[in-house]
């Protein structure tokens, strides 16, 4: 029995032994592991204090350009809303110029003050709205009124073609045959006052007193009864001085394009002509499309 005893306790020891050599062997370890740390980061530091701060600039920019690179999309977006904020500012500075200085401004680009005076008699047009056309009018020139550095461009003619083009006219189911009625008034106010127009590739040029004058037509304060006589002019394509049922289906056709069919846009217009008064040809002469535009909205939509 005291052998037995003896045996285990000496089996006791030796485990008892071990563990606390295991035990050590961990500890030692950890303090190895934390000593390295240590000097790692003692060898990555400096005594000298300029050192550390280059190293926290370092740090700080590597910091800002990260957050930048995870947010390219909202540095975009706040690049295009400065973008925007900037045009939107130099347009209503440009605007306040015509609110506050039209006949300054209109000077500026090359009006005497008999011309400005001259189309605010001839045309219904306030000095504001000969602002608006002036900027349009430059636009057609390819000159940026709201680049500084072309304020001393000086306009020039332009031809009928570019004219059409203006944002007034461009989507305009009759800019052609607009563009013809134009042309007809401009050559009969040349011939009414002994003036030679200039052409060039036999493209009638216009000048801005032109543009003026044509685009007036579509002002607010237009009498209408030029208003009726110049849509009268449209309809009477064959400028024979009346509209005949072919010219109303024609004009028709020309603004609804494929929404109708031929049936359709033909029971329309004889529906018209028939409630109103005809000539013995069957045509609508102008004192009947004048009493017709004056039971439909065709002025209001004009």
């Amino acid at each position: 029995m005291d052998a037995d005893s003896n045996s285990n306790d000496s089996d006791d020891s030796k485990i008892s032994e071990l563990q606390n050599d295991e035990t050590e062997a961990e500890q030692d370890e950890k303090t190895e592991t934390v000593q390295l740390k240590l000097s790692n980061d003692n060898s990555n530091s400096t005594d000298d204090p300029a050192d550390d701060a280059q190293h926290a600039v370092k740090d700080r920019t590597k910091r800002k350009y990260s957050i930048l690179r995870r947010m390219p999309t909202m540095a975009g977006l706040t690049s295009s809303w400065w973008t925007a904020i900037q045009n939107f500012w130099m347009v209503t500075q440009h605007n306040i110029y015509h609110w506050l200085y039209p006949k300054h401004y209109l000077r500026s680009r090359g009006l005497s003050l008999l011309e400005i005076e001259e189309l605010l008699m001839l045309c219904p047009l306030s000095t504001r709205q000969l602002c608006a056309l002036m900027d349009e009018y430059l636009r057609l020139c390819d000159i940026n009124v709201f680049d500084s550095a072309q304020n001393h461009e000086e306009m020039h003619d332009i031809t009928m073609e570019e004219m059409m083009q203006t944002i007034y006219l461009r989507y305009n189911p009759w800019k052609e045959r607009i563009q013809s009625l134009f042309t007809q008034d401009l050559k009969q106010y040349a011939a009414d006052m002994d003036m030679v127009r200039d052409y060039v590739d036999d493209a009638m040029t216009v000048t801005f007193h032109d543009f003026c004058k044509c685009l007036s037509v579509f002002a607010e304060q237009t009498p209408k009864a030029s208003k009726i006589r110049f849509a009268y002019k449209i309809f009477d394509i064959e400028d024979d001085g009346f509209i005949s049922p072919q010219n109303a289906f024609d004009v028709l056709q020309s603004v609804v394009g494929d929404q109708f069919d031929d049936d359709q846009l033909n029971k329309i217009v004889h529906k018209t002509f028939e409630t109103c008064s005809l000539n013995s040809n069957g045509n609508l002469e102008y004192q009947e499309f004048t009493s017709l535009v004056g039971v439909t909205d065709i002025l209001s939509n004009f």
